[in-house]
């Protein structure tokens, strides 16, 4: 499957992944921000957290606070 982001650089890390600076493919103005977590490396109750939180956030509609546009995951 075709990635829909470009990987321009890393912004950090941390410990259970990174946070990169992207593109989508088809709209190379538009930036965004990838959050990608290893779940392989968390416990069951920090996998689930971390999917709830993703999901959380793409419920937030607010102003001040930045839009999460899309969560899923990787192989």
């Amino acid at each position: 499957m075709a990635e829909r982001y470009k990987r321009i650089k890393e912004l950090g890390r941390g410990g259970f992944g990174a946070a990169y600076l992207a593109s989508p493919v088809a709209d190379k103005r538009q930036l965004v921000v990838i959050k990608e977590v290893r779940v392989k490396d968390m416990s069951s109750a920090e996998a689930t957290a971390a999917r709830k939180e993703a999901e959380f956030l793409e419920a937030l509609d607010h102003a001040n606070i930045t839009k999460c546009v899309s969560s899923g995951e990787t192989i």
